[in-house]
């Protein structure tokens, strides 16, 4: 269960579980395997904003778009990002 496709799908089995923390820290398992994985880096912010981690999450955001900033899931990124901007203010 160490390959980075085994812990890509657990993080995205314990995020539709709403386990956010515990699918974080698969995510973040994949991208220290695979750093440019852009799929875990999504799944990492994804979670982090999930789990109310505001701060880590738009450092998540941030890191997937150095990775992908054109495609229409950094559309996405960009509108998370935002929201969590308005929100701590």
């Amino acid at each position: 269960p160490a390959s980075t496709d085994f812990r890509f799908a657990l993080g995205n089995a314990l995020f539709q579980l709403t386990r956010f923390g515990e699918a974080a820290g698969q995510f973040s398992l994949v991208l220290e395997q695979e750093k440019e994985h852009t799929r875990a880096a999504f799944g990492l912010a994804r979670s982090l904003q999930a789990a109310g981690r505001d701060a880590e999450a738009m450092a998540a955001w941030q890191h997937y778009l150095e990775l992908d900033s054109t495609s229409s899931w950094a559309a996405s990124a960009r509108r998370n990002y935002r929201k969590l901007q308005d929100g701590n203010r």
